[in-house]
């Protein structure tokens, strides 16, 4: 713990302290470079100054790579500013090893930073509904009107208008209906390969995944399968399942589908 600067007392804590200012100031009047600097410093060609200090033909300086940190925390507590901002104001006036990265990692560990600034979470760019988080509605029939009113009503509102949409040759799919609705807004139908049912492999497993799921549910609450829907999604969509034992809402949404236990 430090204590709070410019104290005046006898008690070994602020003997300490004022020990520590001390070696501080020494260490920033008396520059001090270690092989790798030196090396550095031979590489761009700098010279010592009076001071010590090794500076470049552009008046840069070559900051000890061991007062790279104290240096750049200073720096950063005067703005607060980000990575890259911090990183392009100090290149103007020093040099040093491994500078971004300091920057990078003082800047990451700021705690005011951390409570203020904007969480930055990873987004999926998809151009197709992300794996595994698919949707599913209940419908009366299974006819040509269901489909369409789905597409318009439900898909359309939440994803945009597909480029693509790849189904099997079932009536519902290549009604005279459901074709001019996907030619007008210029969707693209591809319909499987007829008698070749690996083409619908993925929706046959998940159709499977799907409907386990709801019997389990309907067994446990005697809800009906249109109420179990919901469930059943929920817990598809929360499973890991990946190589990386992420879910398809993590994949999704770039983190861990939040609960209360």
């Amino acid at each position: 713990m430090h204590c709070k600067g410019h104290q005046k007392g006898n008690t070994d804590r602020e003997v300490g302290n004022k020990l520590a200012d001390y070696e501080a100031r020494q260490a920033a009047e008396q520059a001090e470079y270690d092989e790798k600097d030196q090396k550095l410093i031979t590489d761009l060609e700098a010279k010592i100054g009076l001071s010590g200090w090794a500076v470049l033909k552009d008046n840069r300086i070559i900051i000890p790579f061991r007062l790279l940190w104290a240096l750049t925390k200073t720096e950063h507590d005067k703005t607060h500013w980000g990575t890259e901002a911090l990183y392009n104001s100090l290149t103007k006036q020093i040099v040093a090893r491994n500078l971004f990265q300091t920057v990078k990692s003082v800047v990451d560990r700021c705690e005011t930073c951390l409570k203020n600034n904007p969480k930055v979470e990873n987004r999926v760019k998809f151009g197709s509904i992300g794996k595994g988080n698919v949707p599913a509605f209940p419908c009366r029939t299974n006819k040509a009107r269901e489909v369409t009113k789905v597409l318009l009503r439900e898909i359309i509102p939440r994803f945009g208008v597909p480029e693509v949409i790849s189904s099997d040759r079932g009536p519902h799919f290549v009604s005279q209906v459901v074709q001019q609705a996907s030619k007008f807004l210029e969707i693209n139908w591809k319909l499987h390969t007829a008698y070749h049912p690996q083409a619908s492999g993925q929706v046959e497993k998940m159709n499977h995944m799907i409907k386990t799921q709801l019997s389990k549910i309907c067994q446990e609450t005697n809800l009906r399968w249109d109420q179990a829907l919901p469930i059943a999604l929920l817990r598809l969509r929360t499973k890991p399942r990946t190589k990386e034992k992420l879910s398809p809402f993590e994949i999704l949404y770039g983190r861990p589908f939040q609960t209360r236990y």
